[in-house]
């Protein structure tokens, strides 16, 4: 900013600096990304992995819906939370193929095994989404925090997560055992 002129100004109401624009000064900085309204009670992001750990692909879904609807992202909590869940169905699908190729479906069921690798690969792709989960909650959570809101406990959205990915999978992987068997 410059001064207009080396003169004083002539009424108060007159300013010597060049003053930025009024538009420019009532502009907000934060957009509506940023709108710290719409919160509820939220648990740190960082629960996402350890839930997901423990309970899979379901749970990664599960949980990030329940804490993106609690960080005022219902959008979010629907269109990632659902690709997490669809992830989880590709994911137990492909296992469950892989279990048929080799064998390893039997009238009970799947196989030791195959049961094995299915556990095995919801854990790895539970991790891999906690971690996406994380990467895009953290953000939200802290200006959640700096707010001044306190977060939420989350070991009972975590146990009601790993339960209801339990009965998910036991009620996805038996028909589609089934089904693909009867394909075959």
């Amino acid at each position: 900013m410059t001064p207009r002129s080396h003169t004083p100004a002539s009424s108060p109401d007159e300013d010597i600096w060049d003053a930025p624009a009024a538009d420019d000064l009532l502009r907000p900085t934060l957009d509506q990304r940023h709108d710290a309204r719409g919160f509820g009670k939220a648990f740190d992001p960082q629960s996402l992995w350890i839930a997901s750990f423990f309970g899979g692909a379901f749970t990664a879904a599960l949980m990030f819906a329940i804490n993106a609807r609690r960080l005022g992202r219902p959008r979010q909590a629907w269109i990632v939370g659902g690709s997490f869940f669809a992830a989880g169905i590709v994911a137990t699908v492909v296992v469950v193929l892989f279990a048929l190729d080799q064998g390893a479906l039997t009238d009970e069921g799947l196989g030791d095994d195959a049961s094995r690798n299915l556990r095995g690969v919801s854990r790895v792709l539970g991790i891999v989404l906690g971690g996406i989960g994380f990467y895009l909650q953290r953000a939200r959570f802290r200006l959640f925090l700096h707010e001044g809101n306190d977060a939420a406990k989350a070991l009972l959205p975590c146990i009601a997560a790993i339960a209801a990915s339990a009965i998910i999978s036991v009620a996805l992987v038996f028909p589609l055992a089934v089904v693909i068997a009867a394909i075959a």
